[in-house]
């Protein structure tokens, strides 16, 4: 028994704000696009951004840091998938690597994670959502250690834990001799030293770009290198607080090191992809956005939720499908909550019907046969957990009384259903400002009760 979300998400499976800049010529960047480029001022010099998501009408920001040696081009093909789906991204060439100046130092994994600050400054951020891919993972573990009141949750993709022998080992090893040769073998030894790493899924544009990223860090590329081999993650995982998503696939390169990390944080949050080359992020692109919406747009899940979750691990059969559970309640009102949950958990309603004007595009609200869905009161207590076994959308005026025969007693009969659905769709679609209509389309939900908070 575990508190944590486990799941395997298949690419089959999956569903899926200006700035003021702190350089004179950054200043130029156009606010009404959705993706641009920027400078932040930071403490070796400037670090260069990377935005797509710009202006209104975006829900959640999150932070992105690149693994060694990347830049913010590892996210380049993810930012305009999380851009679509409501999520603001800031990819972040952390210092020394890509377009942002490099310290003279060699830096701390701490002070690495301070350079973060006068990004959520620039932004207006008072708590951030941060991912971290390897060494990017160690950055922002440190950054919420040392700053957990910045923090609202954390992804960590692959976070390098490594015993005391393998990092004496990782830091005795002489950086790669970056030295011009006339032959080009220097370049051509650095293609085949990291393709020996990389696995056999992972796509040439990948590798390409990674030898390029490596390149242009230059011969100070391995700062971060020794930054994160020195600092003491395992240490810090333990004390982590707060939410935080451990993603990962088979083949990553520290995918044994996050299957250790899940092992000694079972509370943690667990996301495992299927793809089987080194470069999810770059090479499994939708997958990848899919499953961090998801999480972004998550719904803060409490203890108790948490719990309850645990507590009904031992009645799921099947992981959920779509990557994650829901979280949420039925009806408008106190009152109405928990007589639905009343309804449900005694079995007399095993249907719901929500309409796509209202939870198209939001992950957490789309309903996915095998998906599961926790249902609790208006205060958040959970009752009931839900496994949706079919999902069909027809009009509004096509639902029949072989739809809604499985509704709760009171709107069973046909002409009850209607009544009671449009007066309640009318309320969901006022903030869109939209109006029911007789041929908006209408989800019928047909789902099975798993687990109670009585049993």
């Amino acid at each position: 028994m575990t508190l944590a979300r486990q799941w395997t998400l298949s690419a089959a499976a999956a569903l899926v704000s200006g700035l003021s800049v702190a350089c004179p010529s950054a200043a130029l960047a156009d606010q009404s696009k959705t993706r641009y480029r920027t400078y932040v001022d930071g403490p070796w010099g400037q670090i260069h951004l990377r935005v797509d998501g710009a202006g209104p009408g975006y829900e959640s920001t999150i932070i992105l840091l690149h693994q060694m040696v990347w830049s913010s081009l590892q996210f380049e093909h993810v930012q305009p998938l999380l851009a679509k789906q409501g999520v603001r991204s800031v990819a972040v060439d952390l210092p020394g690597y890509g377009l942002s100046d490099g310290p003279a130092h060699v830096p701390t994994a701490a002070e690495y994670a301070g350079t973060l600050l006068p990004i959520l400054d620039h932004f207006g951020l008072s708590k951030a959502i941060l991912h971290g891919n390897h060494t990017g993972a160690t950055i922002v573990a440190a950054f919420a250690d040392g700053h957990p009141d910045r923090v609202d949750r954390l992804i960590l993709q692959g976070p390098p834990i490594f015993d005391p022998q393998t990092r004496r080992a990782l830091l005795a090893e002489k950086p790669f001799d970056q030295t011009p040769q006339a032959d080009g073998s220097h370049l051509l030894g650095r293609w085949q030293q990291a393709s020996a790493s990389f696995g056999a899924d992972t796509s040439l544009a990948s590798r390409h770009r990674s030898v390029l990223e490596f390149f242009t860090a230059g011969p100070r590329e391995w700062y971060a290198h020794d930054a994160v081999f020195r600092y003491d993650l395992k240490a810090v995982v333990q004390r982590l607080a707060g939410p935080v998503l451990l993603l990962s696939n088979p083949g990553d390169s520290l995918y044994d090191a996050a299957l250790h990390v899940k092992a000694l944080r079972p509370d943690f949050d667990y996301v495992e992809l299927a793809w089987r080359g080194a470069h999810a992020i770059y090479d499994d692109p939708q997958t990848w956005a899919n499953a961090v919406t998801a999480y972004v747009k998550m719904p803060d899940v409490t203890p108790a939720v948490q719990a309850f979750w645990a507590a009904c691990s031992d009645r799921i059969t099947e992981p959920p499908v779509d990557g994650f559970y829901r979280v949420r309640h039925f009806g408008a009102n106190p009152d109405t909550a928990s007589l639905l949950l009343r309804l449900i958990v005694e079995g007399e309603k095993t249907v719901t019907f929500p309409i796509p004007w209202v939870y198209q595009g939001n992950p957490n609200a789309t309903p996915v046969v095998g998906g599961y869905t926790v249902v609790t009161d208006f205060n958040g207590n959970p009752g009931a957990l839900l496994r949706t076994t079919s999902v069909k959308t027809l009009p509004f005026n096509e639902v029949t009384e072989a739809d809604t025969q499985y509704e709760g007693p009171g709107a069973r009969p046909l002409a009850a259903w209607r009544q009671i659905h449009w007066d309640s769709y009318t309320l969901a679609l006022k903030p869109k400002g939209k109006a029911p209509a007789e041929d908006m389309p209408v989800t019928v939900e047909r789902f099975e009760l798993v687990c109670t908070a009585a049993e």
